[in-house]
């Protein structure tokens, strides 16, 4: 089945919403499909999964260099290296750590944040 199907109503004088209750009633195996591409349209975008960017190309866009950005990775990803080659490029290699929140290196990590609070 094709995407088409969502877009080609008989009567267009419907409102997007109307043509979403159309095909939930009528086809409700297209009912995703129907929601994405109202969202799209209603939103003016192409498409509801954004292009992946790098961290480096996130460096360019922020106009703040001291900005601050979350990462938030899905299960299976693993962006470490990513981040370890963006600090090395930025920063001193010496001046980067890494370390797991779940480990029970606690007093490790404190030990770190003691020690860099000092130097500044």
């Amino acid at each position: 089945m094709c995407k088409e199907c969502e877009r080609n109503f008989p009567s267009r004088n419907l409102s997007a919403f109307e043509r979403l209750l159309l095909v939930q009633t009528f086809r409700p195996d297209r009912l995703i499909s129907a929601v994405i591409l109202l969202c799209c349209s209603e939103l003016g975008i192409d498409s509801l999964c954004p292009p992946r960017k790098g961290l480096d190309e996130l460096k360019h866009e922020m106009k703040d260099p001291f900005c601050h950005f979350l990462l938030i990775s899905t299960p299976g990803t693993d962006p470490a290296k990513e981040v370890q080659r963006m600090a090395e490029k930025c920063i001193k290699k010496e001046r980067y750590f890494e370390f797991s929140m779940g480990d029970d290196g606690n007093e490790a990590i404190l030990d770190i944040l003691v020690d860099l609070t000092k130097k500044g």
